[in-house]
C-alpha cells in the first residue's frame, strides 16, 4: 500500500477520500463505496480502486466532489500490467458485484495519463467500448524564475498587475500575502492556518450568498456550518500536502486560496480560490496568484501549477494553458470478457 500511495496525487491519498466519505450529508452514498484491491500472480498489490456501487453503475469516488481530476492508485510505468489489472478489476465488478449481469463503470476527470492509454489499448483490442467527453482545466507552466514568468504574461496583464498594486499605494492601503505550508509538518503552522482557515469559509460563504443571490437571513448560519465546520473543505484544508495562502488588505482577507502539493508529479493543484468583492477594486486575486507563482518557483520542484476546471478569464491572463481531463462511461465487452 505504502509503494502504491507513494506516488498517488492528492485526491487519491487516503486522507482525501476519508475526508469526502465522512461529510454528514452524504452517509447514503458513504455506505455505497467500496474498496477493491487487484494483486498480481506472485501476490503483490498493484491497483486500488475505490467506488461507489449502486444502480447498475460503479463510479469513481471523486466525481461529485469538486475534485479537478481522478484515477486509479497504482505505482507502475508498465501499461500492459495497468490493462491486465483494469481488465481484472473490470471482470471482478461484472462477476461478483453485478451478478454477471452488464454494468456501466463511470470514470469522470481522468487525466489523460497511464490509466488513459491503458483503456485506449483496451478498446482498441475490443476488450472494453467507452463514451469520452472532454473536459477542459487550466494550468499555468512555471518557468525557472519569477522574471521570466511576468515576461509569459502580456502586456495587458503586466499592466493591471502594476495597476493593482499602484491603486494600493495610492489610496494608502497596506498589503501583505501569507503563505501556511501544512505540509511541512510544523504544528504551530498548522494553529495558525487553522484560525485563518476560519475567516476564509466565512469570506467563502459570502462570496457564494453574492454569486448565487441567497437570502443571507436564511442560509448564513448553516452555510457557515456546513462550510465552516462540517465540510471535506475544513478537513482536507489540513491534510499533509497542503498549502494555503492569502493576500490581506488593511489587516482583512481579500483573497484566499487552498492548495495541494504533489511532488512526485511537480504539480500545486488550487481547487478553490475566493476574493472578497469589498476589496474588488485592487484585483486582489490576480495579486494573490502572481504572488503564489512568485512563492512556488522559489520554492522549486514545481513545473506546474493546476487551476482546475473552469475556463476564467484571469487563469488565462495570469498565463494559464488549457488541458483536458475526461468523463468517461465504461463497458466490458461480453465476447471479449475472456481476453483480459
Amino acid at each position: 500500500y505504502e509503494q502504491l500511495v507513494r506516488r498517488a496525487r492528492p485526491y487519491q491519498k487516503y486522507e482525501m477520500l476519508l475526508s469526502v466519505l465522512g461529510i454528514p450529508d452524504s452517509l447514503k452514498a458513504r455506505s455505497l463505496v467500496r474498496c477493491f484491491c487487484v494483486y498480481d500472480d506472485a501476490g503483490r498489490l498493484v491497483l486500488i480502486a475505490p467506488l461507489r456501487i449502486h444502480g447498475g453503475r460503479a463510479r469513481m469516488v471523486g466525481d461529485s466532489e469538486s475534485y479537478n481530476m481522478s484515477d486509479l492508485i497504482y505505482d507502475t510505468e508498465d501499461c500492459a500490467l495497468l490493462e491486465e489489472a483494469i481488465c481484472a478489476l473490470l471482470r471482478h465488478l461484472r462477476r461478483s458485484v453485478f451478478g454477471g449481469g452488464g454494468f456501466v463503470f463511470e470514470w469522470w476527470f481522468l487525466c489523460e495519463d497511464m490509466s488513459w492509454r491503458a483503456l485506449r489499448n483496451l478498446r482498441e483490442r475490443g476488450v472494453i467500448a467507452f463514451d469520452a467527453q472532454p473536459v477542459n482545466n487550466v494550468q499555468i507552466p512555471l518557468p525557472e524564475s519569477y522574471e521570466l514568468y511576468l515576461k509569459t504574461l502580456s502586456k495587458h496583464a503586466r499592466q493591471n498587475l502594476r495597476t493593482a498594486g499602484n491603486r494600493l499605494v495610492r489610496d494608502g492601503h497596506t498589503m501583505q500575502v501569507h503563505f501556511y505550508p501544512i505540509y511541512e509538518g510544523d504544528p504551530a503552522v498548522k494553529k495558525k492556518a487553522r484560525k485563518a482557515f476560519g475567516g476564509y469559509m466565512d469570506l467563502y460563504v459570502k462570496r457564494r450568498e453574492q454569486r448565487y443571490q441567497a437570502d443571507q437571513s436564511r442560509t448564513w448560519m448553516l452555510q457557515r456550518l456546513l462550510y465552516r465546520y462540517l465540510g471535506y473543505g475544513w478537513a482536507s484544508a489540513f491534510f499533509p500536502m497542503t498549502l494555503l495562502a492569502d493576500i490581506s488588505i488593511d489587516g482583512e482577507t481579500a483573497a484566499f486560496l487552498k492548495s495541494y502539493v504533489d511532488r512526485p508529479h511537480r504539480t500545486v493543484t488550487v481547487p478553490v480560490l475566493a476574493i472578497d468583492q469589498k476589496w474588488g477594486f485592487y484585483s486582489p486575486g490576480i495579486l494573490l496568484v502572481a504572488e503564489f507563482v512568485r512563492h512556488l518557483i522559489e520554492l522549486g520542484g514545481i513545473d506546474t501549477l493546476s487551476m482546475g476546471r473552469g475556463e476564467e478569464k484571469y487563469k488565462f491572463d495570469m498565463g494559464g494553458e488549457i488541458y483536458t481531463t475526461q468523463n468517461l462511461e465504461i463497458r466490458l465487452l461480453e465476447e471479449r470478457e475472456e481476453s483480459c
